[in-house]
């Protein structure tokens, strides 16, 4: 059973565009875990549940996503 919480936010362009970027870049990385993933489990015949090794690869193989995110996220705020 999976439980959802359902709200409408008030939408304007640049909040719609801001949450499409996050969204394809979330999407993106869920699918290259998935997929290294499976390759792992039908080649060595063992599960990978370590979450370390996908925090390692954030920098590395990940780079290009977490810069759409980093940038998508300090839109418009003020800088610390």
């Amino acid at each position: 059973m999976w439980r959802t919480e359902t709200f409408r936010p008030i939408m304007s362009p640049v909040l719609e565009e801001f949450l499409h970027r996050v969204d394809d870049a979330a999407a993106k990385l869920i699918n290259m875990e998935d997929y290294r993933r499976r390759r792992l489990l039908f080649t060595t015949r063992k599960i990978d549940k370590s979450w370390r090794s996908a925090w390692e690869r954030r920098k590395t193989e990940c780079a290009d996503i977490y810069e759409v995110v980093d940038s998508s996220t300090s839109t418009g705020r003020a800088e610390r």
